[in-house]
């Protein structure tokens, strides 16, 4: 039989506690930690406040800048307002994808480009611009208004293509069939207009002019017929075949058929283009 061990186990060696740190190092150690901290969310809250204080700022330049375009436009200053709303457009374009605001603000921006391209002196030296926005349609990035095809009918007509200003016009009219807005209705018509002029179509140039003044009889109720005046002179330079001979057809009809009870009356001067 084997032999009983007797011995007593041993008790396992005591380890041994590591170093205390005096309370004085723990107060200096969590100040250190808390300075850190702070200093850490004072660079986090100035960083923020710098970005967000940039995003702010550029947005209001945004529409500062939208601000002075406008009132360039509206002071007839239509180069000064071309050349903004390019400007803008380069800027925004760029982040309209990814920032919901300059998405929002790309419209006013074609709107008021728009209305400068078709009321400046030489509409044909900006067509850069207008290949800008044409492109901008073709994509679906730019969705026009019925007011945006009023401008794009002027612009095409102005330029000697009155064959797009005519479809032009008629997506105005299109859009606008079931709006109650007979102020824009009477500016595609009074587009048409023209457009019947320069293909020397008397009956249908008669029959928009008399639908433009009945919409809108404060704007539309007279025909420019001066064959001297330079509006009237460029436009039978862009259409020499017929422009000015049907307009000459149209004054004799009007005085026909008293212009008095249709509310259309010749006069010397009126700009075609729809708002002034």
């Amino acid at each position: 039989m084997a032999k009983q061990n007797n011995a007593k186990a041993q008790p396992l060696p005591q380890v041994q506690h590591l170093p205390r740190m005096s309370k004085a190092v723990i107060i200096t150690q969590l100040g250190l930690n808390l300075a850190a901290i702070c200093g850490f969310a004072l660079w986090g809250y100035t960083w923020l406040n710098q970005s967000v204080s940039k995003i702010v700022e550029a947005k209001l330049e945004i529409y500062v800048e939208m601000e002075d375009a406008s009132l360039a436009a509206h002071e007839q200053r239509y180069d000064e307002a071309i050349a903004a709303y390019y400007s803008l457009y380069q800027k925004l374009g760029k982040s309209a994808s990814q920032d919901a605001t300059n998405r929002n603000v790309l419209p006013s921006v074609f709107t008021g480009w728009l209305f400068a391209l078709a009321n400046c002196p030489d509409p044909g030296k900006h067509s850069r611009e207008f290949a800008l926005i044409a492109k901008a349609i073709a994509d679906g990035s730019m969705l026009p208004y019925a007011s945006d095809w009023i401008y794009i009918g002027w612009y095409h007509f102005r330029i000697g293509d009155a064959n797009l200003a005519r479809i032009s016009f008629d997506e105005a009219l299109r859009q606008l069939a079931d709006v109650n807005n007979e102020s824009m209705i009477a500016d595609a018509h009074w587009g048409l207009t023209y457009v019947e002029l320069a293909d020397g179509h008397l009956n249908d140039a008669y029959s928009q002019l008399i639908q433009a003044a009945d919409g809108n009889p404060t704007q539309y109720a007279e025909l420019d017929v001066d064959s001297d005046g330079a509006k009237n002179r460029r436009y039978a330079r862009l259409y020499p075949a017929k422009f000015l001979t049907t307009l000459g057809q149209l004054s004799d009809k009007l005085d026909e058929d008293n212009p008095a009870e249709k509310a259309v009356r010749p006069r010397k001067q009126a700009t075609p283009v729809p708002h002034r």
